[in-house]
């Protein structure tokens, strides 16, 4: 401790006082000098000649100098508590190409997300084979993609619109709607971009968590009495993201989906369960690895010493818990040197990441795509909500946000939404067709194919301009065009090869193989709206539904109407249920209050200062409704008391809302899949007859 503090003054390296007193390769550390406290990982103090491990506060490894810069020499290794989990390593060759990056943005920062060859890889599984990496370090608690995602788009009743079988490439990309927050249907998933769809799984190393209760939501956006755009565009803006650790420079973000997902996900895929790794599998590595450490405390640890362990664990549990240990020096390097980047870790994450491919962002830059060179903003087209707005420099070439095509089906007829039973314990279909789900707006199509591609990017922020119209970049044009990711995803040529039928047989299995990239077609400078040409066919029938539309009628059930978002804000005053019968809210409108989660309530009375016009500092006494017949009395302050909209009563569900696929030019879409032509042809015969 006190050659600590001189070094500290001295400014002096711990490791050169350590020389200087012990000029000999071996340094006793009694463990009485440090508590345990914070002591529950490997502690380094870097040195040429000295490497001091101290673990646990048990007894000190005394390793050789030559650990930090040879992965074939010895060492030696003590006694640890814990280990649980680990991933297959990840191919070494598993890299691609990249085109032009963007450029650093008007205050010289870069990059910070990257969509790149994932770092972990399981076999027996056909996954996405990328995943989301951060170019600078994450606080534990920061925000990540902090309202930088792009919308989330609710559906509604989707398994009862499809009879139980939606044809779509995943409902496994999909989050279910848990919260009574914002929710739009009885039975609600919702897509979630970026980090919600691309981010991997990970049991033991996870590093960031997703707030389930909350999301990002502004139905101000549009007006259902004005705007002919109300119910075309997802007022959910994004999901609340934080870090669970430090999360280093390089780092793959990882959520845990947890295991019964994992087995669902493999099971569908035709995936061989046998090779995957679960927790019992890591904990028998950790048995092993301690009873690795007590033999092995004053034995130097070589090539061959992990070798015997490999033997020794195949031997008693096998193959698979064998894989999750280290087999030479190269990755017994590695461990130690992540438990020296992560003081925090405790053995067995240490383990858990040693498997993983290590990334740096020098890595990132070679072979992954920006994620967040294009940021949610007002988008000055108007009825568009949204826009994607340039966060960086991006020059003409250069790609402007992967789209890895994450939801797909081969018929866009299970995108359609039939009329429902009003009764919600049994919503049998009526067969009446009353429109599509609104992802269709954010997915690509062709006129002539029933193919339906979503984004799973935050891409689905651009909007449409072409010089055939009228408005901000009619004069120029977009600044920007969709291609095939041929490069980027090893996968696209080989299913742009495939037919319908063909994708649908894997589609069927959970498994994803098409990406396009959004690509600069001149220089688009930071604070710069970013557009693609939707199309003709996308264009026309847009005019069309501007042309013929009008505000919800007064018998619709649509008419009686307030944004949650703007009563949340200025803290609309909260009426009991006896006020309610005089003065009821809008018919959209409920309210919700805190009790272990946001859950439906009823407001009985309140209690106020004098003084208290605006209801902050009152008590209500609220009832809260549990599950069905059950519900519990509480007191909760004014906070914990939120409005939102009624299940089927938001701008999504208005008859008549616009709904139109993004239009992917004929010349990039394969024939094979132009499969409704013959069907196209006929109708526009018709309508020349007619």
């Amino acid at each position: 401790v006190q050659r600590s503090a001189w070094a500290a003054r001295e400014k002096r390296p711990l490791s050169s006082l350590l020389r200087a007193f012990c000029p000999i390769s071996i340094v006793f550390i009694l463990c009485g000098l440090w508590s345990t406290a914070g002591l529950n990982a490997l502690l380094f103090f870097d040195s040429s000649t000295v490497d001091v491990l101290l673990i646990d506060s048990s007894t000190v490894l005394l390793a050789d100098s030559s650990v930090n810069s040879t992965p074939t020499a010895s060492t030696r290794i003590t006694k640890h508590k814990g280990a649980t989990v680990a991933d297959q390593a990840a191919p070494e060759d598993a890299t691609a190409a990249v085109s032009r990056q963007p450029f650093a943005d008007d205050k010289g920062g870069g990059c910070q997300f990257y969509l790149a060859p994932a770092s972990l890889y399981a076999p027996g599984t056909d996954s996405a084979g990328f995943g989301v990496f951060t170019a600078s370090p994450i606080r534990q608690h920061e925000s990540l993609f902090h309202k930088w995602e792009g919308p989330t788009v609710q559906m509604l009743d989707p398994l009862l619109h499809n009879e139980e079988r939606p044809e779509w490439a995943d409902t496994i990309f999909m989050w279910t709607v848990r919260s009574h927050i914002y929710k739009e249907s009885d039975e609600g998933y919702e897509t979630s971009p970026n980090l919600g769809t691309m981010i991997n799984h990970h049991d033991l190393v996870y590093n960031c968590q997703v707030d389930r209760e909350d999301t990002y939501y502004n139905d101000t956006i549009l007006n259902r009495f004005t705007d002919p755009g109300a119910g075309a565009i997802s007022y959910h803006t994004g999901r609340k993201w934080k870090a669970e650790r430090d999360i280093a420079a390089g780092e793959e973000i990882f959520d845990n989906y947890g295991e019964s997902y994992i087995r669902s996900r493999i099971r569908l895929s035709d995936g061989d369960l046998s090779k995957i790794p679960e927790v019992a599998d890591y904990r028998k590595a950790q048995m092993e690895f301690k009873r690795f450490q007590a033999s092995r405390n004053t034995t130097l640890i070589d090539d061959a010493a992990l070798h015997r362990l490999q033997h020794d664990a195949t031997e008693k549990y096998g193959a698979l818990t064998a894989s999750l240990l280290p087999s030479n020096m190269k990755e017994f390097q590695r461990f130690l040197d992540i438990s020296k980047r992560h003081p925090t870790f405790r053995i067995e994450q240490a383990l858990g990441m040693m498997k993983l491919r290590d990334t740096t962002p020098e890595w990132l830059q070679e072979n992954g795509r920006c994620l967040d060179a294009i940021i949610p903003g007002p988008s000055t087209i108007k009825q568009a909500g949204q826009g994607a707005i340039a966060r960086l420099f991006m020059p003409k070439g250069s790609v402007v946000v992967p789209v890895p095509l994450l939801v797909n089906a081969v018929n866009s007829s299970s995108m359609n939404m039939v009329k429902l039973k009003s009764d919600s314990f049994n919503k049998a279909q009526e067969g009446e067709h009353i429109g599509q789900q609104l992802l269709v707006n954010y997915c690509y199509g062709h006129h002539e194919s029933s193919v339906i591609l979503c984004a799973g990017s935050n891409a689905n922020l651009i909007n449409h301009c072409s010089t055939r119209m009228e408005g901000p970049c009619g004069s120029q044009g977009p600044n920007a065009k969709i291609q095939w990711a041929t490069e980027f995803d090893p996968k696209t040529p080989e299913w742009l090869k495939k037919t319908p039928r063909e994708i649908k047989k894997l589609l069927d299995k959970g498994i994803r193989g098409l990406s396009m990239e959004v690509i600069a077609t001149r220089d688009i400078l930071p604070g710069e709206e970013v557009f693609i040409d939707y199309g003709v066919h996308w264009e026309e029938a847009w005019k069309s539904h501007v042309a013929n539309w009008h505000p919800p009628a007064k018998v619709s059930g649509f008419d009686s109407y307030a944004p949650v978002t703007e009563m949340n804000g200025k803290l609309h005053p909260v009426r009991t249920k006896d006020e309610l019968e005089a003065n009821p809210y809008p018919v959209n409108v409920k309210t919700i209050c805190h009790h272990s989660g946001w859950k439906r309530c009823a407001v009985l009375s309140r209690t106020c200062p004098d003084d208290d016009q605006s209801q902050s500092n009152c008590v209500f006494e609220v009832e809260v409704h549990l599950d069905e017949g059950i519900s519990n009395k509480k007191t909760v302050p004014r906070h914990h008391i939120l409005f939102t909209m009624r299940k089927y009563s938001s701008d999504q569900h208005l008859p008549g809302a616009f709904r139109h696929f993004i239009g992917v030019p004929d010349e990039m879409w394969p024939e094979q899949w132009k499969n409704r032509r013959d069907e196209v042809k006929g109708s526009a015969k018709e309508t020349e007859r007619s």
